[in-house]
């Protein structure tokens, strides 16, 4: 039996510890790690044993849901317990590029979560700009991820679903950053511009989302950068997974170029990153997936990654400098795949499809009373 989730830090005591870790824990200390983050507050936590063995651990990472999480803002699907799902249902096949879980457990009723963690040891703060070998590292570590759940029927429970967005969340939110970017003092009118279409169609792209996205689907992290990732001798580790889902394989690449590579250097790293993660993906197995479509994938999700990123503005708590280098990556972006093209021509072809859309449901349910 798994011991309870914790409510907070406060509720943390031997008795619980020595249940978690399957060894009798004779005092602990805290110590708060990372402060308040985007879903969880983390500690690590030091211990003594009662009986000391040279094999026992001398302390573990405890992660808690955070005071105010924002992870369900703009869903209604209990987002924030999805890294515990990951560990429970997945755990063993994530094994070589995740942390240990000696805890993995929560309370939905009350809003608590709780995971005891195996410590990878102190991790350097990072600037969101990885280097190309430690791109190419992070795209080939994720391909194995993403082969390894290549269209696994695991993922249609509940617990992996697609997030669903709720429209006036997010039409609220991209509100408040539109106003929030037109206050900056370096302006970006083309993706304010964009932001604003997406706004005003945000109903009709939604459905469209929901409708009509047919790429192959896999596991993915689903905040995929340079500071979720730890290298522990050889091995490339793999943290945060509490925005895991059934999504789009090229999801987290895409994310992690416009979170992780500096705008100077995205045009020479964006097509080696892809063939890397294209050839990782056919070395695991996967082998009815195209680099054709895999480009193609990769344009549709940079347009709503452009998006994503953008609400940031007004989700997240972000230190300027890093604000600036967002806003110019996804900027750059935008500006390269057409994005202000694509929504206008959106305006016309959404409703065009969402027409025949019903038109092939009357047909179907016609045919099925025949």
């Amino acid at each position: 039996m798994s011991p309870s989730a914790l409510p907070n830090v406060d509720h943390l005591s031997t008795d619980w510890l020595s249940e978690a870790v399957g060894q009798t824990v004779s005092s602990f200390d805290i110590q708060d790690l990372a402060g308040e983050g985007y879903n969880s507050r983390l500690y690590r936590v030091n211990v003594r044993y009662t009986d000391q063995s040279a094999d026992a651990p001398s302390s573990y990472i405890l992660k808690l849901m955070s005071d105010t999480p924002i992870g369900d803002a703009i869903t209604n699907n209990n987002e924030v317990f999805r890294e515990v799902a990951s560990y429970q249902h997945l755990g063993d096949d994530l094994a070589s590029v995740v942390p240990h879980a000696y805890v993995a457990t929560d309370d939905k009723a009350s809003g608590h979560l709780t995971l005891l963690l195996e410590d990878l040891g102190e991790i350097p703060h990072k600037p969101f700009q990885a280097d190309l070998q430690t791109s190419l590292d992070a795209v080939r570590a994720i391909a194995k991820v993403h082969a390894r759940f290549w269209e696994a029927q695991i993922l249609n429970l509940q617990a992996f679903q697609a997030n669903n967005l709720d429209q006036d969340e997010v039409i609220r939110t991209i509100t408040e950053s539109l106003a929030i970017s037109k206050q900056r003092e370096e302006r970006h009118p083309y993706l304010d511009e964009c932001m604003q279409h997406v706004r005003t169609m945000a109903p009709r792209l939604l459905a469209l989302m929901r409708n009509f996205d047919n790429r192959a689907s896999t596991l993915i992290h689903g905040d995929f950068h340079c500071r979720n990732i730890h290298t522990v001798g050889d091995q490339l580790m793999i943290f945060d997974w509490q925005n895991s889902q059934r999504g789009s394989a090229v999801t987290d690449i895409a994310y992690w170029i416009m979170t992780s590579v500096d705008v100077e250097d995205r045009s020479r790293f964006e097509p080696r990153l892809l063939t890397a993660y294209y050839k990782a993906l056919v070395a695991e197995g996967v082998n009815d997936y195209s680099k054709d479509q895999l480009n193609t994938d990769y344009r549709n999700q940079a347009s709503q990654m452009v998006t994503q990123i953008y609400c940031y503005l007004s989700l997240i708590d972000l230190p300027e400098d890093e604000i600036g280098d967002f806003l110019n990556r996804i900027d750059a972006v935008a500006q390269d795949i057409g994005l202000r093209h694509q929504l206008r021509v959106a305006r016309v072809m959404v409703p065009v499809m969402a027409g025949i859309k019903r038109v092939i449901r009357t047909f179907r349910g016609k045919h099925r009373h025949q």
